[in-house]
């Protein structure tokens, strides 16, 4: 298991032509998940009111120098509320099985990386986290859409920093504060939503006591005007 050479100093040594003649002899068999972490502080994740995204990804290669060299793209996808410590974290390492026809330099598996592997295994990491976060009761997670950057050479360090209020479900709100939309709220306690019970609340109305201490409310659905407003 080896490193790769930066992205940069590859494009350097490798002519496009030359990349594009290697990738004639490339072929993409298998991508799999090869390992996974997970760790949550679940009253964090509740109480957000948004996620701050740091995303970092290194990658190695295996049998480099023979015909089914194996890349191994391992992400590391954090959020956390502002300076507050991280609420989810997963850990995941996809393996890229590739199979050539020669024996290919470290400098084309360091462009195909950037080129090739990082999108065709976003996708799978984007719906990983989506769906696992989803299984942990809280507001699903859901990374961006695919960008450059994200394949950028900062392999082991942050690699992208987004504040995004589209990256959380909407906060938890206590009983009593004045409903920022019209429509329905459903209640959640220290374990997730309580899924039997929701109440409906005209804007600016002041949420109603909930029925446990410690439960909170979130916005379902809006209600819809005339309009469309």
């Amino acid at each position: 298991m080896q490193e790769l050479p930066k992205f940069e100093q590859a494009k350097q040594r490798l002519t496009p032509g030359e990349y594009r003649k290697h990738l004639q002899h490339v072929a993409l068999r298998e991508i799999d998940l090869s390992n996974l972490e997970a760790g949550l502080d679940r009253e964090l994740a509740l109480n957000a009111p948004g996620w701050g995204l740091e995303i970092n990804m290194g990658v190695r290669i295996d049998q480099a120098d023979t015909l089914s060299p194996t890349l191994f793209l391992a992400w590391d996808v954090i959020a956390r509320a502002e300076e507050e410590p991280p609420s989810i974290r997963v850990k995941a390492t996809y393996r890229l099985q590739l199979e050539t026809k020669e024996v290919l330099p470290p400098d084309f598996f360091a462009i195909y990386q950037q080129l090739s592997a990082t999108p065709q295994v976003w996708p799978y990491l984007r719906e990983l986290v989506q769906s696992l976060t989803g299984r942990m009761g809280i507001p699903q997670l859901v990374l961006p859409l695919y960008k450059e950057s994200v394949g950028s050479d900062q392999r082991t360090a942050e690699i992208q920093r987004q504040e995004d209020s589209t990256m959380a479900e909407p906060k938890n709100l206590p009983p009593g504060t004045p409903a920022p939309d019209s429509g329905q709220y459903g209640l959640y306690g220290p374990r997730g939503k309580d899924h039997d019970r929701e109440v409906t609340v005209t804007k600016g109305e002041p949420l109603p006591p909930t029925p446990e201490p410690g439960m909170k409310y979130r916005q379902h659905d809006k209600t819809k005007h005339k309009g469309g407003k």
